[in-house]
């Protein structure tokens, strides 16, 4: 059987199947010619009882994804499952077993793809069957992964639908582009800014970014035969709280970025409020984090001073075990016995898992062999630790449900990112740059401003203070702002126990931006008290640093002052019309001319 005859015949003879289709083709050939010859009363008469065709549905279909964001989305939704599988929880002890095969069974337990990068891996001399010796106890499958891999210089990407383990060398070196809605975290346009002449923004570390066409640097430009970009301050508080946003992203993650390094990702930022980051996973999922702390924090205030910005479901419960067991007391009685031992003792005592970098011992010379003679009870865990640990340059911490051991070179590479709510202490008059600058001298650091190297400090949203740093460092600075909250609030109770009316005060008033405070400014000197202000003769004094409002007054006008603020907000919660940007004054506006000139950039 020919192939023409089997896809024709589907099996029949060919000459059964030539001569039904040529029967077939006769047949439609001879109505064709009777209609043709029929008179047009005829084919009128068919044409009206033939069925009518069915009306087209003229309503637009939603289009078909094109084959790459087809696929796209499924990465992501492939992705978004491999992440919760993730945090599924597995207790197993492994000793001395290959890699490969602590992955193979980490793989089954999660119930996802793990692929092994074996190129990377040995570019890096790193062996895929190396022996590991790991301890789980209902850990997160995702926490036992960056257990067993960080010390061996090895981290994990979700690439191509499966998760990859590979070199954080190579992982450094996949980006990816994530976009982030972050409109609620901005205030409102400004109507001087024309977001159509510059929809996306990539701006420098120091200020706004704007191209030279407009205005007379236009004209000069193009005069001079040169032109390009040029640098200047933002002009609305939309654009300057851009900046800082980006600014604290940038700061607070661990990048590298290329507006800090010089290499790695990148920031733009385009209206409707939307920021385009092209980072590594890692980054983004910290940039993801912090992103969504931030718009928490700015929906409602937190209960607590300090907030660290940590995954979902942290700290675990193992955490918690740890966290509980440095506060109760513990005891030790050693006599010239070896580090090891006695951290072995003291995490049978107490039963939590005490894990030691044996890694960055052996790189700053510490032995864990190293004798300790101690006799100490009494006290809690944590000082217990302290004690043992400070006088060999060492320190511990908690991460996954273990309490770490390392050296303090090693730890204070550890940053973590946390917020602080500072608007109470802001409310009980302490301006936001004596916190930054207490911040920042009254804790050891070090600090990226003071020693050009260490952790940072930002404010991200009014009153709301982006730091990082080591846990050390946190846990410093959340006694510090703590004690001054406590202290402010002493002050201000007893000044409100018996305050002379008439008595000169001076009092802060932060606010939304520096415009605001502004409009407030001349607001307040016409509607409380007006006779009492410079302006009028009168001893009080009101100034603007910044977004803040500096108010030099007797306490009977500091009150009516605080109750009209209050007031106001309370106006603007409710959505009653008060403008958040001024006082019903006109907004100037206009732009520059279009320079001629030509230049290029």
């Amino acid at each position: 059987m020919t192939r023409f005859s089997k896809f024709l015949g589907a099996g029949l003879p060919l000459v059964v199947t030539l001569g039904a289709f040529l029967a077939f083709a006769a047949a439609g050939d001879k109505a064709a010619k009777d209609k043709a010859a029929r008179p047009a009363k005829w084919a009128q008469s068919d044409d009206a009882k033939a069925p009518q065709p069915q009306r087209r549905d003229r309503r637009a279909k939603p289009a078909e994804p094109s084959a790459a964001v087809a696929l796209a989305r499924t990465a992501r939704q492939s992705e978004a499952a491999i992440r919760k599988s993730l945090q599924k929880t597995v207790t197993q002890k492994f000793e001395g077993k290959p890699l490969n095969e602590v992955l193979a069974e980490l793989s089954k337990s999660a119930g996802s793809t793990f692929w092994i990068d074996r190129t990377a891996l040995l570019d890096e001399e790193i062996e895929p069957d190396e022996p590991v010796t790991i301890d789980l106890r209902e850990a997160t499958i995702q926490s036992a992964l960056e257990r067993l891999l960080d010390p061996m210089g090895m981290a994990w990407v979700i690439d191509h639908e499966v998760l990859v383990v590979t070199t954080k060398i190579a992982a450094d070196e996949m980006l990816i582009t994530c976009i982030y809605n972050v409109a609620e975290l901005l205030p409102p346009e400004d109507e001087a800014f024309d977001v159509g002449a510059l929809p996306t923004v990539r701006r420098t570390r120091l200020s706004y970014v704007q191209f030279n066409l407009g205005g007379q640097m236009g004209g000069s430009a193009g005069q001079g035969g040169f032109g390009g970009p040029w640098v200047e301050e933002p002009t609305s508080e939309r654009q300057r709280a851009i900046n800082r946003l980006i600014d604290v992203i940038e700061d607070a993650t661990s990048g590298p970025w290329e507006d800090i390094d010089g290499t790695g990702g990148t920031i733009d930022f385009t209206e409707p409020g939307l920021l385009i980051v092209r980072q590594t996973a890692a980054v983004q999922d910290e940039v993801e984090l912090l992103i969504d702390a931030l718009k928490d924090l700015h929906k409602r205030q937190s209960t607590t001073t300090q907030r660290f910005v940590f995954p979902p479901g942290h700290p675990t419960e193992a955490d918690r075990q740890v966290l509980r067991a440095l506060k109760r007391t513990a005891s030790i009685e050693a006599d010239a016995k070896p580090l090891a031992q006695v951290l072995d003792d003291l995490a049978k005592k107490t039963g939590i898992q005490i894990v030691v970098d044996e890694r960055a011992l052996s790189d700053e010379g510490i032995e864990t062999s190293e004798p300790i003679t101690e006799k100490l009870s009494g006290i809690s865990l944590h000082a217990l630790l302290e004690l043992i640990l400070d006088p060999l340059g060492l320190t511990h911490y908690v991460e996954h449900g273990v309490l770490n051991v390392t050296t303090k070179i090693e730890a204070d590479e550890r940053f973590v990112i946390a917020l602080y709510d500072v608007r109470p202490l802001l409310s009980q008059g302490v301006p936001l740059t004596n916190l930054i600058e207490v911040s920042l001298n009254e804790t050891r650091g070090p600090w990226e401003e003071i020693d050009g190297t260490g952790g940072t400090i930002d404010e991200a949203l009014t009153g709301v203070l982006v730091v990082r740093q080591t846990y050390e460092v946190h846990d410093e600075l959340a006694v510090v702002l703590d004690d001054l909250r406590r202290r402010a609030a002493e002050i201000g109770k007893t000044a409100k126990d018996d305050p002379d009316p008439e008595q000169i005060v001076t009092r802060f008033y932060t606010q939304a931006s520096a415009k605001r405070a502004k409009a407030l400014q001349e607001a307040l000197k016409e509607l409380i008290a007006p006779e009492t202000w410079e302006s009028a003769g009168g001893e009080g004094v009101i100034r603007v640093v910044e977004n803040t409002l500096v108010v030099r007054q007797s306490h009977e006008v500091q009150k009516q002052v605080q109750r009209f603020l209050d007031e106001l907000r309370a106006a603007e919660r409710h959505e009653q019309g008060v403008p958040l940007d001024g006082f019903g004054g006109g907004g100037g506006g206009g732009g520059g001319a279009l320079g001629s000139g030509g230049g290029f950039f």
